[in-house]
């Protein structure tokens, strides 16, 4: 699979690399890019995607423990049926990282969904797998491969 890179040094320092077939999308809604997996046929009615956020970091006092704790219990009460599976310590550009994972309902629609949150210099970078959750494991090694690949300047 042939992989292009995305860079954004200018105002967030990041860069990911993504799958060729896949197409991305800039500063949609409050995502600085989103990657979408090709549609599967036509009548494909969800696109598995990577999304990136970037954020200030609201409480200086909170460490990254809290922020995903708190981060989780906010998701408690905006999803349907949230079933958390995985909440890991992790490393992402060699920084301390969290990784969750769980499931729910989004618009009727059974998702499944894998972040990965990490803080430096006072800002969360916030990476986010979202599959319809009988699709989940289709996408996994490649969204494997692109968390892997990012990297916090």
């Amino acid at each position: 699979m042939k992989f292009l890179n995305f860079v954004d040094n200018l105002k967030y320092g990041f860069s990911i690399k993504y799958p060729s077939t896949w197409e991305k999308k800039e500063k949609l809604r409050d995502f600085i890019v989103v990657f979408l997996a090709p549609l599967e046929n036509e009548s494909d009615k969800f696109r598995e995607n990577l999304s990136l956020m970037v954020s200030n970091l609201f409480m200086q006092t909170m460490d990254l423990s809290d922020y995903v704790n708190f981060s989780i219990d906010q998701l408690r009460e905006a999803i349907l049926d949230f079933r958390l599976f995985e909440k890991t310590q992790t490393k992402i550009s060699k920084i301390p990282a969290y990784k969750i994972v769980y499931s729910g309902k989004r618009k009727q629609m059974n998702i499944k969904i894998m972040q990965h949150y990490a803080i430096k210099r006072n800002k969360v970078y916030l990476i986010t797998y979202t599959a319809e959750k009988d699709k989940y494991e289709m996408y996994l090694k490649s969204l494997q491969k692109m968390i892997k690949t990012f990297k916090i300047f």
